[in-house]
């Protein structure tokens, strides 16, 4: 009888699904760790590590389906919105590369940029599929990635305390060794990816029930919001603007949400004020450059706004102590069209500022002075990203129709560049770009306006889903899942997409493909 049972049990084990789950493990937490030789090669070292780890699981699926005669059985059923844009995302990188002549070689490698060509997209999309049809359990792979994030995040902040535990920077010259961190590399690439567990760990703090679980997933959020602000990556900013401009209509639909919102946004504010305090005790010592960290501080009444907050969080919890309310009870929708009409009335007047700021006159108000290198366009603007935005979209306008509207071919935006405007890069930066550091504009012109609609779609389909899924007890998992995404969507309209953080965020939004997939089957 118990070998009956053995026997029934070999026959009930789920190849694919522990397949599946591995390499979500190796795409959550050992690809934001793993290193080979420090910063050397920290980028082909990764993108090594993906290649390998994708082409291995899809073998082995692949196998497996073949020997079993599945033929991908229940693959392509019932497609939702995110199954679509990876397919089309998929489907426009390869027409992009087959149109790409005479860059074909390099559109397909993507060894003129940053490897993020045709074979480096399509395997992110075969992974998709192969990946969400096979993985159970997701929930548990966030807190995986969590604990993964919080090692990346405190290493970052040794960094700024110029410990350098493990003498990665030694090989460096002097001009790199303030731009380099962690187990991420470049300070932008790093607030890029810090950007993702900041978004997870925010919205699980703020659904979880146990209080226990959502006061380690706040210490969780500040250790990442810590990290984030001594990067000195001012994108980093785009991130948490992201995360509280967004969260409200979603967390604002309870008082529990309600409160842990202004608890999340008092700690913030809490490590501004932390991370200026640091810089100036401990000068000398901590690894800090120009950053819009300090045209925050130096607003008005800036040293109160943490206390005030703290105050406020108090008083809203006291308010439903003393009412007895339960931290389910919705909130009144009054709320969230507040905050609708507040974040309308910011977009408009951020739209007025900017267009003043940027008129003959160049005007921009008193008080914000200080913001003035933000606010006003030109070449300089951002290390020289003014200069390469333009001259991309210039060469982008100059291009035949079919480069138009299926791109110059994925990574190949460099080699444009270069063929077209060398001489100007040059002589107006005294640099030379491989890339637009704008993630949003690198896909606009490498695989076109439907490509850019696709890539888009992937990021955002997550949170569709997720919204679907909200009378669900996946929701708040989903929800995580999405605001990590979105949150480095925003911050990546002046990154670069790379091979070292954009297979964790793709393992993301596996992980809410494959939920949504378990609770559609339920």
């Amino acid at each position: 009888m118990a070998k009956k049972i053995k026997a029934k049990e070999k026959k009930n084990i789920d190849f694919p699904g522990i397949i599946a789950g591995i390499w979500t493990v190796c795409m959550l937490v050992i690809q934001p760790l793993i290193v080979n030789r420090g910063y050397a090669d920290i980028l082909e070292s990764k993108y090594r590590f993906f290649l390998v780890s994708s082409g291995i699981m899809l073998a082995l699926i692949i196998l497996y389906e073949l020997i079993k005669k599945n033929f991908f059985k229940g693959w392509f059923d019932k497609l939702n919105i995110l199954d679509i844009f990876m397919i089309g995302f998929g489907g426009i990188a390869i027409i992009s590369t087959l149109q790409a002549y005479p860059y074909s070689y390099a559109a397909f490698f993507g060894n003129k940029g940053r490897y993020c060509g045709m074979i480096f997209l399509v395997l992110v999309v075969l992974d998709y599929f192969a990946i969400s049809r096979n993985l159970k359990h997701g929930e548990k792979y966030i807190e995986y990635f969590v604990k993964a994030s919080i090692i990346v995040a405190l290493w970052a902040i040794t960094d700024y305390w110029d410990m350098d535990i493990r003498l990665f920077k030694v090989a460096l010259d002097e001009k790199s060794f303030d731009i380099f961190s962690s187990t991420i590399g470049n300070i932008d690439t790093l607030a890029g990816f810090l950007a993702v567990p900041l978004g997870v760990t925010g919205i699980m703090c703020s659904f979880k029930e146990e209080v226990w679980k959502a006061v380690l997933y706040w210490i969780s959020f500040t250790i990442v919001a810590v990290a984030m602000i001594t990067s000195v990556a001012d994108i980093a900013y785009l991130g948490f603007m992201a995360f509280f401009a967004i969260a409200p209509f979603f967390t604002w639909k309870t008082h529990r949400g309600f409160r842990r919102y202004f608890v999340l946004l008092a700690t913030f504010v809490s490590a501004l004020t932390l991370v200026n305090y640091w810089n100036i005790e401990y000068e000398g010592v901590v690894i800090f450059g120009e950053s819009l960290l300090y045209k925050i501080v130096a607003m008005p009444f800036f040293k109160f706004w943490f206390i005030i907050l703290w105050v406020v969080a108090a008083i809203i919890y006291t308010i439903d102590l003393l009412k007895k309310t339960k931290p389910d009870t919705i909130m009144p929708k009054a709320f969230t069209w507040a905050w609708t009409a507040a974040v309308a009335a910011v977009v408009v007047g951020v739209m007025y500022l900017l267009v003043r700021a940027n008129s003959a006159e160049h005007y921009v108000p008193a008080s914000l002075e200080g913001f003035r290198s933000v606010l006003v366009f030109s070449d300089e603007w951002g290390t020289y990203r003014g200069y390469i935005w333009r001259a991309s979209l210039e060469n982008y306008g100059k291009l035949p129709i079919h480069h138009i509207l299926f791109g110059t071919g994925p990574e190949t935006s460099s080699i444009y560049m270069w063929n077209w405007k060398l001489d100007e890069m040059i002589s107006t930066t005294s640099l030379i770009f491989d890339n637009p550091h704008n993630e949003w504009l690198q896909m606009f012109i490498t695989i076109g306006p439907f490509g850019f609609v696709a890539y888009l779609g992937t990021y955002i389909s997550p949170l569709i889903l997720s919204w679907k899924n909200r009378l669900k007890k996946v929701y708040p998992y989903m929800l995580a899942l999405s605001f990590g995404c979105i949150c480095h969507l925003i911050e990546s309209f002046i990154n670069i997409m790379t091979p070292i953080d954009v297979p964790t965020v793709y393992g993301l939004m596996i992980v809410a493909g494959a939920l949504f997939r378990r609770c559609d089957e339920a």
